[in-house]
């Protein structure tokens, strides 16, 4: 129930702030009817034109809903970049043309800040505003019907869509630049086509259409390089640029994980593996869940000798201490780690999954190693780890390939028959232990991750042929 009116509550906020919003784009496009100081747009067809923003905004909102994409964050992104997109069109359009205006700027912005199903619905809101604003200033100032701007608009749609359809999540600025310019070319080319070809211009005037078209595009790309760091940050996003960086063996924190606790870090390497793999499949961030992943464990670099996989000469210091003392050493980890990022100022999501990780689960090898010495009953309590459960599906992700990796790694499992049921279980134990109460992972989602696990690590734990050793010189 609580979850149910959260969720309305946040319904009724998102739609809210559509009607604020409809009711500044509706000023907006009254100021392109100003004309010797009166407004000539009526008040009933500033009504219709609010409602009508309205709707496309809302109808926004709820596809954003739908795909249970991040509601504000994704709202934020789609106001901003809409308002400077309607902001730049209408002083162009008053002063110049709608040929000048930067308009590739909102499909950048939320491509790179929120993700591409958002990128592709705010698009299509967003222009769906502009050739609104571009009817009403033909319609209520009278100006002559111009082809030119209206093929500029759709050229620019398509422009934008194909930005946004063949952007990947590993590109870095340079490949962004480099396929914004190819789009801007090809804009130009069209738009100089269309002009030659379907209009009365002539070909110097359709020339000069095609440079601006470039020129528009490469002032959309300078906006969007200046604009994206100050919102990541104001929103605190976790933009996929961002988060190369954080994936980089050159990041201090991964070296020095790669230096004190080597064996970590090699684990962490290898749950990043399972985790981006596990996220691509069921549609999440695959380099946010890599990133998740190789700092779910930092909280081990302040004892990383208390962990097995950097125990390399033998001696085990738990030998030496209560199964209480190496249960609260170990499970201290989760908050150690979630300090750390958060002192060193990462993303809140991947200080939250590195605490997150283990959810309230036991450490099943020291209870279970204090059930068999211990007459009568021994409180789980103190052999669980302190949580808090998974919050979201990364970390829902980043503890179920954690646990399989370490489980399949001890047992040298390879094929199919050997790994479908042992991750089968894992997961299973950890469903009905309720770790995932309270993230929106599904049983479908976890089913694709169960056998996406399987078919990575029949791949990487594929058996090697030994070599022979020669007997004799040659």
């Amino acid at each position: 129930m609580s979850k149910l009116n959260e969720k309305n509550k946040n319904l009724l906020i998102s739609y809210a702030l559509a009607v604020g919003f409809s009711i500044v784009m509706a000023v907006c496009t009254m100021c392109l009817t100003y004309s010797d100081g009166a407004f000539l747009i009526s008040p009933l067809g500033a009504v219709v034109i609010g409602f009508l923003y309205v709707a496309v905004f809302s109808v926004a909102n709820g596809i954003c809903a739908l795909y249970r994409i991040n509601m504000y964050k994704n709202m934020a992104v789609m106001y901003i970049s809409t308002l400077l997109s309607v902001i730049t069109l209408i002083v162009c359009m008053r002063y110049l043309s709608a040929v000048f205006a930067p308009l590739l700027v909102c499909s950048l912005l939320t491509v790179l800040l929120v993700n591409k199903r958002s990128a592709f619905i705010i698009t299509f809101a967003n222009f769906t505003v502009l050739l609104t604003m571009c009817a009403v200033r033909w319609i209520y100032v009278g100006i002559e019907f111009s082809p030119v701007e209206i093929v500029y608009l759709l050229i620019k749609l398509v422009s934008s869509c194909a930005v946004i359809a063949f952007y990947r999540p590993n590109y870095n600025r340079i490949n962004l630049i480099g396929e914004v310019v190819v789009a801007g070319l090809i804009s130009a080319v069209l738009s100089f086509a269309v002009g030659a070809v379907f209009t009365v211009q002539d070909v110097v005037s359709s020339l000069m259409d095609a440079v601006w078209y470039l020129v528009s595009d490469v002032a959309s790309l300078l906006l969007c390089l200046v604009l994206s760091p100050v919102l990541e940050w104001v929103l605190r996003l976790e933009t996929n640029l961002k988060l190369l960086e954080y994936i980089s063996f050159d990041q201090p924190l991964l070296k020095e994980l790669s230096e004190k606790a080597p064996g970590t870090f090699h684990h962490s390497l290898a749950v990043g593996n399972l985790a981006e793999r596990c996220a691509n499949a069921i549609g999440e961030n695959v380099n946010l869940a890599k990133a998740a992943a190789y700092f779910h464990d930092v909280g081990k670099l302040q004892s990383p000798e208390f962990f097995s996989e950097n125990q390399t000469d033998g001696y085990n210091p738990h030998n030496d201490l209560t199964f209480e003392n190496s249960v609260k050493i170990i499970t201290r980890h989760t908050e150690v780690g979630y300090k750390m990022l958060t002192d060193k100022h990462f993303p809140k999501i991947l200080a939250d999954v590195a605490r997150e990780h283990h959810g309230d689960s036991t450490v099943s090898y020291f209870y279970i190693q204090a059930l068999n010495i211990t007459e009568g009953e021994v409180d789980s309590s103190a052999y669980r780890y302190p949580g808090p459960k998974p919050s979201n599906r990364i970390s829902a992700i980043v503890m179920i390939a954690d646990t399989v990796e370490a489980a399949t790694r001890a047992r040298k499992l390879t094929t199919r028959e050997e790994l479908y049921p042992l991750i089968d279980k894992l997961i299973k134990d950890k469903r009905e232990s309720g770790q995932f109460d309270n993230c929106d992972i599904t049983m479908r989602e976890l089913a694709v991750i169960r056998d996406t696990l399987v078919e990575a690590l029949i791949g990487s734990n594929h058996k090697r042929v030994n070599y022979p050793t020669k007997n004799r010189d040659n």
